[in-house]
């Protein structure tokens, strides 16, 4: 892992640069002007709290956003991740894998009792190799994407599922 990329909170002055990040997955036929004035305005990008990755040069590589989550388990804090994106140019660089592995570190109850929660709009198997797993087939509700869930140490995700207090996450 690259040393020299460091994690920090999104301004509001990066706003424009982490939503283009995401524009050629998620731009949906829009001009780019309308795929901002959307972000710009999405009630659920401004419930979250955005981070980014930025190079030596202090250049956004890579960005997400962090949700509260409740998925009836007390016991257990949730945190959703979102929109995890990375520069075109620099994919296939590990930003991506450095920016997720220090999110969960950074959100990791001390007790070791936060679930993470993400949907993953690629291949499952990318997001398998930091503890997610894909939630069984009957929670499963976005065609294009697959809920994940990352149990707390201790915790297996059939526990958490069973359990009859579970609420599946609904996509944030």
């Amino acid at each position: 892992m690259n040393e020299s990329k460091k994690i920090r909170l999104a301004t509001s002055h990066d706003m424009d640069t982490v939503y283009r990040l995401g524009f050629d997955k998620w731009g949906e036929q829009r001009t780019e002007a309308e795929h901002l004035d959307i972000c710009r305005n999405s009630p659920k990008y401004k419930r979250g709290t955005w981070y980014v990755l930025e190079d030596e040069d202090q250049q956004i590589v890579c960005t997400a956003i962090i949700y509260p989550l409740d998925i009836g388990l007390s016991e257990f804090s949730t945190i959703g991740i979102g929109s995890l994106a990375t520069k075109p140019s620099e994919r296939r660089k590990g930003h991506a894998a450095q920016l997720l592995n220090q999110l969960v570190q950074m959100h990791q109850d001390k007790s070791e009792k936060s679930a993470f929660v993400l949907w993953s709009d690629i291949d499952p198997r990318y997001y398998e190799r930091f503890g997610f797993e894909a939630l069984p087939a009957s929670f499963q509700k976005k065609e294009t994407s697959t809920v994940m869930l990352r149990p707390p140490s201790h915790t297996t995700l059939r526990d958490l599922v069973s359990d009859t207090a579970f609420i599946p996450p609904t996509y944030f």
